[in-house]
């Protein structure tokens, strides 16, 4: 935190800005600083949607455990995987982190558990992008699986086993380090950083100076074209190998030697995985283009930054949906309880109706009688 003499030198120049216990907020944007969401309610709606999702990922890992399907093979270890590591990511995000971003200052303050422990904040962004960089490996790993069960043995992209690997531990070292340049060219001294934003800034976060914020860099000139790269680098290995399956699936002649059955099987398989991928990631779209916009244009509301969190907090619990409803051997057993419970329940109701009448007329005709 910024010491005193650095506050008073901060105050002493002109500036639109007064201090008031370790706050700086614009003159010129009170209406930015209004807090429509508490750091409390913040943190409450992050772990009820936690919560919730806890127990949707359960269900869905204990149905890919004992309810899947013969034909799917060695398919379900790696749709346990991903969905594992979704949790995992989504966990972190909203209990072990709990970030409030700065956004378009590339910072903010982690609220979450792991800054009570102790956890440096740099420690905590490494961990917290390498779960999330595990996830999407695991993506590339499931279409690739796809990828091989659906080309032909003879095809000169059925790779072979150390191929495949040497592909996913390249994968995995990427996407698991992908912030260390992020954090190797980090600011060196946090509080001239944050001083530096609140001298140039039109509108500074109240929690700027706080001890847990951290400025992870100055500018975005250096984190965006390294960002698209990767973004264009997964993009081009799950898109070009989901084009190849959906190739030889409906147009390559290669499908003459597949049965009827089975080819109607993999292509269940590959839509189910297109929508699996597809749904939670296309919601998470919505809060990275408001970032990327309000970066561009240079324009702070904190209250957009922490929905566009709550949003992307709900990626497991999508996710899990979605391999409930698309994979047929989990829709049918989750109907299969649902229909057993409600049958179960219509059941009893007769029953005690039944019963009622029954009751009813013996005791008519005893009056009678």
């Amino acid at each position: 935190m910024a010491t005193q003499q650095e506050i008073d030198i901060l105050l002493a120049e002109p500036t639109n800005f007064t201090y008031d216990q370790y706050s700086l907020i614009g003159s010129s944007c009170q209406h930015i600083h209004i807090p429509r969401i508490t750091e409390n309610e913040f943190l409450l709606y992050l772990h009820l949607i936690t919560f919730i999702s806890t127990i949707f990922t359960l269900f869905a890992v204990y149905c890919i455990i004992f309810h899947s399907s013969h034909s799917m093979g060695q398919f379900k270890w790696c749709l346990l995987n991903l969905q594992s590591w979704t949790y995992i990511t989504d966990f972190t995000l909203s209990s072990l982190t709990a970030p409030r971003f700065f956004f378009p200052i590339i910072g903010g303050r982690p609220l979450g558990i792991l800054i009570n422990l102790g956890m440096s904040v740099p420690l905590q962004i490494y961990f917290g992008f390498g779960c999330f960089g595990v996830m999407v490996a695991s993506v590339t790993f499931l279409f690739l699986y796809r990828h091989q069960v659906t080309v032909n043995p003879d095809s000169l992209f059925n790779f072979n086993r150390p191929f495949q690997i040497a592909v996913m531990v390249l994968n995995y070292l990427i996407y698991i380090n992908t912030t260390l340049p992020a954090l190797f060219t980090s600011p060196e001294s946090q509080v001239a950083t944050k001083i530096d934003i609140m001298r140039t800034e039109r509108c500074p976060p109240k929690d700027i100076l706080h001890a847990d914020s951290f400025v992870l860099q100055k500018s975005i000139t250096l984190l965006f074209p390294y960002f698209c790269f990767l973004v264009i680098f997964v993009g081009a290995q799950c898109g070009l190998m989901a084009l190849h399956c959906s190739w030889i699936l409906f147009f390559s002649t290669l499908t003459r030697k597949l049965s009827k059955r089975t080819r109607r099987m993999q292509v269940k398989f590959l839509f189910a995985l297109l929508a699996q991928i597809a749904i939670p990631t296309t919601l998470c779209y919505c809060p990275i283009f408001y970032y990327a916009i309000t970066t561009l244009i240079d324009h702070y509301w904190q209250f957009a930054n922490d929905l566009c969190v709550l949003i992307i907090s709900t990626h497991g619990l999508i996710s899990a949906t979605c391999v409930l409803l698309f994979y047929d051997c989990y829709r049918h057993h989750l109907i299969s309880l649902l229909c057993f419970r409600s049958f179960r329940k219509s059941a009893l109701t007769t029953g005690i109706t039944s019963r009622n009448s029954i009751i009813m007329t013996n005791f008519n005709v005893t009056v009678m009688t």
